[in-house]
C-alpha cells in the first residue's frame, strides 16, 4: 500500500508545479521546458530539467513520450492525487478544441496514453503537431489583430506629433 503523505517539495519544486497548472489551465496544454525556464526567470533550461526529474521521482508529474508538451499532472501542490499514474490527463488539461484544429488538447493527451507501437507514436505525434500548428495559427491571428490595434494608435500619435510640430512653428516656438 502506498504512502499517503506524498513527499515534501522544495520552494522551486513548488515554483515548477504551480506554473505547470496554471499553464494547461490557460492554455489548455502543458509548457516546455524553455517556457518553464523564462517563467522562472533562469538562464538554462538544466535546471529546469533537474525540478521536472524530482516531481517525476516523488511521483507529482509524468512524461509522455515523444512531445515537448508531454508533462503530466498527477499531484496539486498540497499533493492531491489528481489522477491514477496510468490515467489520461484530461483531468487536468482543459477538455477545449484547439481552435483551427478541431482537435481537443484531451484528445492528443488521450491518444499519448494509448501508444503502443512505433507506428502510434508516429500516428500521436501527426495529431499532437495538428493540434498545436491549428493554435499557433490562433494566435498568429491574435497577435495580427492587436498589431493593427497598435498600427493604427501608432499613426494617430505620429498625427498628433506632427501637427504639434506645426504648431510649434507657426507660433514661432
Amino acid at each position: 500500500m502506498p504512502d499517503p503523505r506524498p513527499p515534501k517539495l522544495t520552494r522551486r519544486q513548488i515554483d515548477v508545479l504551480t506554473f505547470v497548472l496554471r499553464f494547461i489551465e490557460d492554455e489548455g496544454f502543458p509548457p516546455t521546458i524553455r517556457e518553464i525556464m523564462n517563467h522562472l526567470g533562469v538562464s538554462s533550461t538544466n535546471g529546469v530539467h533537474h525540478h521536472v526529474k524530482a516531481l517525476i521521482e516523488k511521483r507529482y508529474l509524468r512524461r509522455a513520450m515523444g512531445t515537448s508538451r508531454g508533462l503530466l499532472v498527477l499531484r496539486d501542490v498540497e499533493g492531491t492525487t489528481l489522477r491514477a499514474e496510468g490515467a489520461a490527463s484530461h483531468e487536468v488539461c482543459n477538455d477545449r478544441p484547439v481552435e483551427g484544429a478541431g482537435i481537443r488538447t484531451a484528445d492528443v493527451l488521450l491518444e499519448l496514453a494509448s501508444v503502443r507501437t512505433e507506428r502510434d507514436v508516429l500516428a500521436v505525434q501527426v495529431y499532437a503537431l495538428t493540434a498545436e500548428k491549428g493554435a499557433l495559427e490562433s494566435r498568429i491571428e491574435a497577435m495580427d489583430a492587436e498589431l493593427g490595434v497598435y498600427a493604427e494608435r501608432l499613426v494617430e500619435e505620429q498625427t498628433l506629433v506632427q501637427e504639434l510640430r506645426a504648431l510649434l512653428d507657426a507660433t514661432g516656438g
